[in-house]
């Protein structure tokens, strides 16, 4: 696994997240996860909030497309990004091929 997979509505994507970091950008890999850090502190939802919002300027798709299907109070999460399918991933230039 590199951190994401195929999904039948898109890409699914295993996510660490690094609240409250200095800056927001992808790390690349922590274990098998992209991880992702988040200038926002994980308070009500914020953090949760800001990576919906990068991963959509970073993917150039709309926020409706992206969805968190677990990990509401945990680093550990997974996001369905729809409408994008592993072949035209972004993130596969960053990820060496395991």
């Amino acid at each position: 696994m590199t951190g994401y997979k195929p999904h039948p509505r898109g890409t699914l994507l295993h996510i660490y997240v690094q609240p409250q970091a200095r800056k927001t950008g992808f790390k690349g890999l922590h274990g098998e996860e992209l991880k992702i850090a988040l200038a926002t502190p994980p308070v009500k939802g914020q953090a949760n909030e800001a990576l919906i919002t990068y991963l959509s300027e970073l993917l150039g798709v709309p926020e409706p497309q992206i969805e968190l299907l677990t990990g509401f109070q945990s680093r550990h999460k997974k996001v369905l990004i729809t409408g994008i399918y592993i072949k035209n991933f972004p993130f596969a230039k960053f990820v060496p091929n395991r």
